[in-house]
């Protein structure tokens, strides 16, 4: 089986080690549109053999074309029994297994690779090998063909070679039964079935009654893929590529690979040919073509077959000619000796021929030209289009393929050429016509119709036409009257539009007027406010300046007193003889005020930073207690705690100096 890209949605395939019915999966080893191909070990079997299971993708278990076509592969795989094509497994009623919800089929396992992968690593396949390849494949669908089936996808990826150096077709999902007239074939999704690469022009054009020569055609590209290394055509999209098959010669191998004999050139581009009739007509045909090929015999093209035997006939003449000269010598000397001169005449008039002037091949290129020259002008006169631009496209196929080089065929080909181009206009502005032509007549019955019917229309419009002026005069006089009273109403609309946009205006005014005066009046209370604010908050610095004045001055005594080094009780006497303007103007009513409902900034920095000095004092004095009682009196640093106390009391009295600016 092919190691094939894996899908990216793993999540609709089953994983390994699990069993579907008796097979246990064992590894992926591929998967493609469809499904994915496992590598597994039937488990009722007591050698435990090795089989291959391809299980539908969970996503297309709710289509009904994908479970069709899948179907049709599993059914075709297990009727097709050759050794050239991957074979069912086991024994079952239905193709298709269902085990869980899973929907799968088992086929023979081979070790070995798919052609693809061959491809890919080696970059080309030799010659002799990519003959025994097409050889096995053709024979393989040779077989198909017979029992009513045509693959629809051959490509290296479907073409697996095993280790044993057997060939085997694989993936059967595009498999058509031609015998079957109640098998309906559709594309998904509307897309073209088979792969651009490969694909004949007529499948690519969605055309019906497809046959083995689709297949052949296929294959064709795909022996030119092995010899080259490459598809035979390339572009940038599906589309691009599904063009040049339709429009474009398939190029020489020979130009890439040398080493190619010609024979295989010529059998691509029949198996390659765009109009199917022009290909083989069987794979028995390709067979019969390719096995000389394989035994190193190498035909010749079909221009040098014509040669050759127009060669025999002169070789066979000339013997002819010899055996009469023969007799005729026996008449006598002088008639030998005028028959030898002759004789030389003639062979000197062939040697000067062969010398300078055209070969076999390209007297007879010069004949089957003019013939069909002939037969084309023929065509023309008598107006047969199409015919003649088939017969000058016989001389520009024949120049090209064998007739190249002759100065005559080449110039014949290049009016031949001319003429087709002419001829595709008229084939084209003739077929315009006919189908214009065409549509004349399938709508003439209904043009006529059509025609009777406006004719019966007009009577009956004459009949009616005194009573229609009549009411169209009722009518137009209703009219007049309903448009007087309509412009009436609408005027009188618009004059009591516009008294009600004027009261509107004078009434947006008035508003605008009452609100002008209620902002004015707002402003005028917001200042009394502010100034009465501003008055109070005046009045309240005033108290309050006095009191943090006292206050400070307190903190500074005390601080200064601990940096001239007073003892523990000093300090705690000191402490109770002065220490009440601080809390008084913390706690003082006005300040607050001040802080809280006024929001005064310095006011509020002010009480912080006197906050701060207040609890520095209070924290050295605790610390200084503990030590003192613990008899540690030694082990206070003093002198920190002086610093703090007096960077706070600094830090309060600038607060206090910028307070007592804003007054």
């Amino acid at each position: 089986m092919p190691d094939g890209v894996t899908p990216v949605n793993t999540a609709n395939e089953p994983a390994v080690n699990v069993s579907i019915d008796v097979y246990k999966l064992l590894k992926k080893l591929g998967g493609g549109a469809m499904g994915t191909v496992f590598l597994a070990e039937d488990t009722s079997s007591p050698s435990k053999t090795q089989v291959a299971v391809k299980v539908l993708y969970k996503q297309h278990l709710s289509s009904l074309e994908f479970l069709a076509r899948f179907q049709r592969e599993a059914k075709a795989v297990s009727k097709l029994k050759h050794p050239n094509i991957v074979s069912s497994f086991g024994a079952r009623e239905s193709a298709v297994g269902i085990e869980g919800g899973a929907h799968y089929y088992v086929m023979e396992y081979c070790d070995g690779e798919a052609l693809e992968r061959l491809i890919k690593r080696d970059g080309f396949v030799p010659w002799q090998k990519a003959v025994n390849i097409v050889l096995q494949v053709a024979t393989g669908l040779q077989y198909a063909h017979q029992q009513g089936f045509i693959h629809r996808d051959i490509k290296p990826a479907n073409i697996y070679l095993s280790s044993a150096g057997l060939v085997k077709i694989l993936d059967m999902g595009l498999s058509k039964n031609i015998l079957d007239s109640n098998q309906s074939f559709h594309t998904i999704d509307g897309s073209v079935l088979g792969t651009p690469y490969y694909v004949p022009p007529e499948q690519s054009q969605g055309l019906k009654n497809l046959d083995g020569r689709a297949d052949i055609y296929s294959l064709g590209a795909t022996f030119y893929h092995m010899l080259t290394g490459r598809p035979p055509f390339d572009g940038e999209t599906p589309a691009n590529i599904i063009i040049k098959h339709i429009t474009e010669k398939v190029p020489n191998p020979q130009r890439l690979r040398p080493e190619i004999p010609d024979a295989l050139y010529f059998i691509i581009q029949k198996m390659m040919a765009k109009d199917p009739p022009e290909r083989y007509r069987d794979c028995a045909a390709l067979l019969a073509e390719l096995e000389p090929v394989s035994r190193g015999e190498m035909p010749l093209s079909p221009s040098a077959q014509a040669a050759q035997k127009v060669f025999e006939e002169q070789k066979l003449q000339a013997e002819e000619d010899a055996r009469f000269l023969g007799r005729l010598f026996r008449f006598g000397k002088f008639a030998a000796l005028a028959l030898a001169l002759l004789l030389i005449c003639l062979v000197g008039r062939s040697v000067y021929q062969g010398l300078f002037g055209p070969s076999q091949r390209d007297l007879m290129n010069r004949e089957t030209v003019s013939a069909l020259r002939d037969a084309g002008e023929a065509r023309l006169k008598s107006e047969d289009w199409r015919g003649a631009y088939e017969e000058f496209g016989k001389i520009v196929v024949l120049a090209e393929s064998g007739g190249a080089g002759d100065a005559v065929v080449d110039s014949e080909a290049r009016s031949a050429k001319e003429q087709r181009t002419k001829l595709a206009a008229k084939l084209a502005a003739a077929e315009e016509e006919r189908r214009l032509k065409e549509f004349d007549e399938q709508t003439k019955p209904e043009a006529e119709q059509k025609k009777r019917g406006a004719e019966a229309r007009k009577t009956e419009a004459e009949q009616k036409r005194p009573v229609e002026e009549q009411q169209q005069a009722t009518a137009k006089k209703e009219e007049e009257t309903n448009a007087a009273e309509a412009q009436r109403k609408a005027e009188e609309s618009r004059l009591a539009a516009e008294r009600a946009a004027e009261e509107k205006r004078r009434a947006e005014a008035a508003a605008q007027e009452a609100e002008k005066q209620r902002q004015e009046s707002r402003a005028a209370g917001e200042r009394a406010r502010r100034k009465e604010l501003n008055k109070r908050r005046d009045a309240l610095r005033t108290e309050c300046r006095d009191l943090g004045k006292t206050a400070l001055d307190e903190l500074s005594r005390i601080e200064k007193k601990i940096s001239e080094g007073i003892t523990y009780p000093q300090f705690v006497e000191l402490f109770r003889g002065g220490w009440e303007h601080v809390p008084s103007f913390l706690d003082n009513p006005e300040l607050k005020t001040l802080r809280e409902e006024l929001k005064d900034p310095e006011a509020e920095a002010l009480w912080k930073h006197i906050r701060a000095a207040r609890d520095s004092l209070v924290k050295g004095q605790a610390t200084w207690r503990e030590k003192w009682e613990a008899r540690k009196d030694q082990d206070f640093d003093k002198e920190t705690w002086d610093r703090e106390l007096y960077t706070a009391i600094e830090e309060a009295k600038a607060a206090y100096e910028k307070f007592k600016s804003m007054e």
